[in-house]
């Protein structure tokens, strides 16, 4: 599976946050590499369980995202 998120970076205080509209989700970090891999690792979280469960397709369907299957898995946009 191939996930695509696209991501806004922006300077904080004592950090970087990096932040998916699409998922509504903000990750933090002191650079803006470690940023970007903590949005990852959120997004990882999240889709595991539906991955799991076989329902990751219906619940991005859901989620309003858009899903291709491309024959070696899913791709998933976020943007």
């Amino acid at each position: 599976m191939k996930v695509v998120i696209k991501h806004e970076m922006n300077r904080i205080k004592n950090g970087y946050s990096a932040r998916s509209v699409a998922l509504g989700l903000t990750a933090h970090g002191f650079s803006e590499e470690v940023a970007r891999r903590n949005l990852e690792r959120m997004v990882r979280f999240l889709l595991t369980p539906f991955e799991r469960s076989n329902t990751l397709e219906g619940e991005l369907q859901k989620m309003g995202l858009d899903v291709y299957n491309d024959g070696d898995g899913l791709t998933i946009s976020l943007a």
